[in-house]
């Protein structure tokens, strides 16, 4: 499979620890890895699913999950209203893990730096996925070809129109960029909400509990542990550097 340089850091961050450790940090959850919170699920990381995504995808229609993971939104999509989903990822580690455990859903292994999609969907998902591709705007008008409808959940940033994380290779913007970039290609901003930063603070609660357990812990995860104490020790300052959007937008009036 070719890859972007941008492709193999993502595909990399994944890689480069033992599926033994992913058992650890996420089984517990169902291998949820996003942001979650508080709900009538005790699995805090479904709510987000039942209140953010839910809402915006029709029962029994095609869903296109553009960097999925490990596949736990696209099985309640499929489980409970009942949608054909397709899931893009690059990580062969997220493939397998798919392929075996949650046969019910189609996955394409691409690098969505290169991803040119073909088949129509109702829905095309990014679940804090799309700040990991580097060429958005490539991207996004590839998927305008082939959707009326962009489900987007993903981090920004506040005190500038555009930031790098060079440790997550994430490509933050803030809200007017990123919605300008669906409006240029005809999509009208349904619905817009800024979750925040605190939205993000269960999830890091969680995570600590799962991590301090774990010995030598090495890269994706080791990232991962750093940047949740660094906002845990200074929270208000974290407030006001990034937080997480959601945005639907859609070609139909």
């Amino acid at each position: 499979m070719n890859q972007t340089n941008a492709g193999l850091i993502t595909k990399n961050l994944y890689e480069c620890n033992t599926q033994k450790e992913w058992d650890y940090l996420l089984g517990p959850v169902n291998y949820h890895f996003h942001a979650g919170f508080p709900g009538r699920s005790s699995n805090i990381f479904e709510n987000a699913i039942h209140q953010n995504v839910f809402p915006f995808i029709a029962n029994n229609s095609s869903v296109l999950d553009c960097g999925c993971g490990w596949g736990a939104p696209a099985e309640m999509l499929v489980e409970q209203k009942k949608c054909k989903v397709t899931c893009v990822t690059n990580s062969s580690s997220q493939i397998k893990f798919i392929k075996k455990q949650r046969k019910n859903i189609q996955v394409i292994e691409k690098d969505l730096n290169l991803f040119k999609p073909i088949k129509k969907y109702d829905t095309v998902l990014f679940y804090e996925s799309l700040c990991h591709v580097e060429n958005q705007k490539e991207l996004l008008k590839n998927i305008s070809l082939i959707t009326d409808n962009i489900l987007l959940i993903d981090y920004i940033c506040y005190l500038e129109p555009f930031n790098f994380d060079l440790s997550w290779h994430m490509h933050i913007q803030n809200i007017d960029n990123t919605c300008k970039k669906l409006k240029d290609l005809n999509f009208k901003i349904q619905y817009c909400k800024d979750l925040g930063k605190s939205y993000l603070l269960p999830s890091y609660e969680y995570w600590k509990s799962r991590l301090k357990n774990m010995k030598n812990k090495t890269g994706h995860i080791a990232l991962l542990e750093n940047d949740l104490n660094r906002v845990i020790q200074n929270i208000e300052a974290a407030k006001k550097e990034t937080g997480l959007v959601l945005i639907y937008a859609s070609k139909n009036l």
